[in-house]
């Protein structure tokens, strides 16, 4: 009967207990924004330049029409975000940051100048000592998650989820689950930046920060195979663990072999010629990789080998703009497909 008792007894206690934590309390009044004369006689100018030229002088204009402002009745200014912003970002706004850190302070922007789109991160804080000297108030845009501008690759492997972690399925083609599942990419997930590295508590990013990423307008593939689908991957010269095709003979010898993770991917590149006395003629491993490569660049400009393999005192870098976004867009579309079909024995494309 007593053990009865104090079962019964526990039963109601711990419904008790539950009943009370299920009840919030809701205070009387709250310091929240709500509709009176404190918020409706604020004023915000919002200053975004966001489609406007790379001038670098928004900070400078408002530092000096504060007084103007402030007799137009405007009480605060809105800012867009002063981080150093991705450098193939559209409009380099810094909605896509590459350096969350570098507020133009160092020479990390187009042509390696300081200024941010807006600015020196000396004229931001003068600027904004001068509005709060004709009485206006500064907010500004904050979005340190949007870190897009990576610079260096890294190999992981991934699967293609939806926003809720299961598996992808496009609803704009066919409806059918993605196929790509722990499959090797090529992400974008190492750099920071000179800010990073002297401010942040993370000197430097890499993929083991991050438990996900955007396709990042990459194909997949492009990891180079061989016939059976092994990649291929370079550890050193001489390196019993090599696994390459025999035209890198020369270069794998050398030491002169674009990698990542000792990966080799698809827009890599190789020493071609006297690789181990010169480092001056460089060859994109698609032209050796991929029969079709040579076909699709003369379509888009380039009829002759010479024509591609455009070599200058910059050695590997020495590719004009317009190249570069030939190789990016063959490597990103026809690439990925081609991949697909020919290793995987399938053309189910879900990227």
């Amino acid at each position: 009967m007593e053990k009865k008792f104090f079962s019964r007894l526990s039963i109601l206690m711990l419904s008790l207990l539950l009943v009370a934590g299920s009840i919030s309390y809701f205070p009387k009044s709250a310091k929240a924004y709500t509709s009176g004369t404190s918020l409706d006689n604020r004023v915000i100018f919002q200053s975004f330049s966001l489609y406007m030229p790379y001038e670098s002088n928004m900070y400078k204009i408002l530092s000096a029409k504060g007084s103007e402002l402030k007799d137009w009745g405007i009480t605060d200014i809105w800012l867009p975000p002063a981080y150093r912003s991705f450098n193939m970002a559209r409009y380099m706004e810094g909605y896509a940051i590459a350096d969350r850190y570098d507020l133009g302070e160092f020479n990390q922007g187009p042509n390696n100048t300081r200024p941010t789109k807006y600015g020196t991160s000396d004229e931001l804080k003068s600027m904004v000592s001068a509005l709060h000297a004709s009485g206006l108030k500064v907010q500004e845009d904050l979005v340190p998650n949007q870190v897009l501008g990576l610079g260096k690759r890294e190999a992981v492997y991934v699967t293609r989820v939806d926003q809720n972690g299961n598996l992808f399925k496009n609803p704009y083609t066919t409806g059918l689950t993605t196929q790509i599942r722990a499959d090797l990419y090529l992400a974008y997930t190492k750099g920071g930046g000179e800010g990073q590295a002297k401010y942040g508590y993370i000197k430097e990013w890499n993929k083991k920060y991050f438990n996900g990423t955007s396709v990042q307008g990459q194909g997949m593939d492009r990891v180079m195979k061989d016939s059976e689908g092994i990649p291929y991957r370079y550890f050193g010269p001489n390196n019993p663990k090599n696994h390459l095709p025999s035209w890198l003979n020369e270069a794998a010898a050398a030491n002169k072999i674009n990698t990542v993770d000792t990966y080799l991917s698809v827009d890599g590149w190789y020493a071609a010629k006297d690789a181990s006395t010169s480092d001056n003629y460089w060859k994109p491993m698609l032209m050796n990789y991929d029969p079709g490569y040579l076909k699709y660049m003369k379509s888009h400009g380039y009829s002759t080998v010479d024509d591609i393999l455009y070599v200058s005192s910059f050695s590997r870098q020495g590719l004009n703009i317009g190249y570069s976004k030939t190789l990016f867009l063959y490597t990103f579309g026809y690439r990925a497909l081609l991949a697909r079909c020919n290793f995987r024995k399938r053309c189910n494309i879900s990227v």
